[in-house]
């Protein structure tokens, strides 16, 4: 740590001299606010350390504010300021959620560990024909648990087609893989405290083209866009691009779902075939609905152009212009008042009920 070995400190700072041998996936300091040495950790034989990450000290109470350290490229931190009392030790592999999270009592000098529990999944994007391997694919994770992957939940496939997420926590995700001129390949999988390896072969697809404009203007609107099936399951989504307002998928042949959305838009929702000719998509600028009342009343529904919607709070945006029923709704969602309001593009209609 620094230009001292961690025999260096033992020899120093006696209090250190006792460390006990643990497995323990970070290493490094924490000093009290004199300065002194607090806390010493070190990785054992065979296990990785964090690079990257972050290290907090989030106090429990009023006796002190919280102290935050980023590890170094052998997994050694360094926190400051640390008073006596009990703390969140957080530590993580970026800004993200934690990696682990434990209560701690620092009182003085001592050594303390914490157990990361995380694993990996790395693997190969190849063809499906070939076997060829395929190099800037997208692949991305997902976990309906929030869990993190070190740095981003998305990488890019190398010359060789392989990927890798080095910190993710045990539990189940999806993997995703995209590439121009193929189908997406979807792949749940099980992570656990070993690492998983997993190849992807991707398909060739059939390629269709939406041009995305503005309906007042004809002119390219950028915007994201997604095709699901039959089961409500996403099979592509992409971009189309600012310049021309174009974006391509490839799929399968079949009839789909395209959905296309930006900004202060209205939502575009329609079915398509796939092989088909170009599509073109003229967004509407969009609307909204906010309702008020004076007294207590339970969700909101409003029926319209936009299908029907439901709220909480009484606001509804993202609305095509048009005429609308708004409901306020009582017990088992019955209707208790209801009125008619217009929605124009780019204006907030409001709505009120005594």
């Amino acid at each position: 740590i620094g230009n001292h070995s961690l025999q260096d400190l033992k020899e120093t700072f006696p209090l250190a001299k006792d460390y006990p041998t643990a497995k323990v996936d970070i290493r490094g300091m924490v000093l009290s606010p004199d300065k002194k040495i607090l806390l010493v950790k070190e990785s054992a034989d065979g296990r990785w350390s964090l690079p990257g990450g972050f290290v907090r000290f989030d106090p429990v109470g009023d006796h002190g504010s919280s102290a935050v350290a980023r590890t170094a490229g052998d997994g050694s931190y360094q926190v400051t300021g640390v008073a006596a009392g009990d703390y969140d030790v957080v530590v993580s592999a970026s800004d993200f959620a934690p990696l682990a999270q434990e209560r701690r009592t620092i009182s003085g000098p001592a050594a303390q560990d914490v157990d990361v529990k995380a694993s990996a999944v790395r693997g190969r994007v190849v063809d499906a024909r070939t076997l060829a391997p395929i190099a800037e694919a997208r692949v991305a994770v997902e976990s309906a648990a929030d869990t993190v992957t070190w740095q981003h939940n998305v990488v890019t496939s190398d010359s060789d087609g392989r990927f890798a997420f080095e910190f993710l926590r045990p539990g189940t995700y999806t993997l995703t893989a995209q590439r121009e001129s193929y189908t997406t390949s979807r792949k749940p999988f099980v992570l656990a405290d070993s690492a998983v390896e997993l190849d992807v072969q991707l398909t060739a697809g059939n390629a269709m083209t939406i041009r995305v404009v503005d309906a007042a203007s004809g002119r390219p609107v950028a915007a994201d866009f997604a095709l699901t099936d039959s089961a409500g399951s996403i099979v592509f989504s992409g971009e189309a691009r600012a310049e021309d307002g174009v974006g391509r998928a490839w799929v399968t042949p079949g009839t789909y779902t395209l959905r296309v959305m930006s900004g202060e838009y209205a939502p575009d929702v329609r079915s398509i075939n796939v092989p088909g000719a170009e599509i073109r998509v003229a967004l509407v600028s969009a609307g909204r609905i906010v309702v008020t009342t004076r007294s207590p009343h339970g969700p909101v529904r409003v029926t319209g152009g936009s299908g029907e919607q439901m709220s909480v709070d009484g606001r509804f945006d993202g609305l095509l212009p048009g005429d609308y029923v708004v409901e306020l709704l009582g017990g088992g969602d019955k209707p208790v008042a209801k009125k008619t309001a217009t929605v124009r593009a780019g204006e907030t209609t409001t709505v009120t009920f005594d």
